[in-house]
């Protein structure tokens, strides 16, 4: 055994050990080399076409180990997002090369529907305007009330005031019912 296949066989005994970090890095390198040196024979095949596949691509052989956690390997990852995002350039750059297969790309939303006639969407406008006023109407007649409530608390607590004053000054204690 030759001390290359020897080198060989402990840097990928020591590829299983790699931080997330460290798997994106090998993806964008292998890929980046791919793109300067040519795609290997036969792996167009086996190329990733999605975020998701490229989180999951493993080539051993390359130093590629899957990555087990998908919220490490998304778009908006506040530490891996832009290394994620190389990764994703450069797998379209390999894939709109060499393969002619789709792009990778991001997920997004569904695009809104249109509604089947103008008449729903007035009618769905019309419903959501009714529900707005009534809840509208609801909080007012609610601070109404408790404007209410106030005044009248407000007129016997003058009015218990008052009797305290006429107390202290040797009156008579009256009932409020």
């Amino acid at each position: 055994m030759s001390t290359d296949n020897v080198i060989d066989t402990l840097s990928i005994a020591s590829v299983g050990k790699q931080s997330v970090a460290e798997r994106i890095k090998t993806r964008i390198d292998v890929l980046e080399s791919w793109l300067r040196d040519g795609l290997p024979v036969g792996m167009n095949q086996g190329l990733p076409t999605s975020l998701a596949q490229l989180r999951k691509w493993s080539l051993p052989d390359h130093g590629i180990l899957p990555i087990a956690s998908p919220n490490d390997f998304t778009l908006s990852h506040p530490k891996h997002g832009n290394a994620v995002l190389q990764a994703q350039e450069a797998l379209t750059a390999v894939l709109e090369r060499y393969s002619g297969a789709p792009r990778a790309t991001k997920r997004r939303a569904p695009a809104a529907r249109p509604s089947e006639t103008p008449k729903a969407d007035y009618e769905k406008l019309m419903s959501l305007y009714h529900m707005e006023r009534h809840e509208r109407l609801q909080a007012e007649k609610l601070a109404k009330a408790q404007a209410q409530r106030c005044a009248q608390k407000d007129a016997e607590i003058a009015d218990l005031k008052r009797q305290l004053a006429d107390l202290a000054s040797g009156g008579s204690l009256r009932v409020v019912s």
